[in-house]
């Protein structure tokens, strides 16, 4: 009885964080790309500048 307890608390648990995660994931991997994107744009000015 305590593991399918257990278990339930456990599957509330994923069910509540595993959206979050993801959410936290897209946001701040798109974030990244922004950055990442913007730094590779810069760069290249930097270099034809040369």
């Amino acid at each position: 009885m305590q593991t399918i307890a257990e278990g339930r608390k456990y599957n509330a648990l994923y069910e509540f964080v595993c959206p979050i995660l993801k959410f936290v994931r897209t946001h701040f991997l798109a974030a990244h790309e922004s950055i990442i994107v913007s730094l590779l744009y810069k760069a290249r000015y930097f270099f034809v500048g040369i």
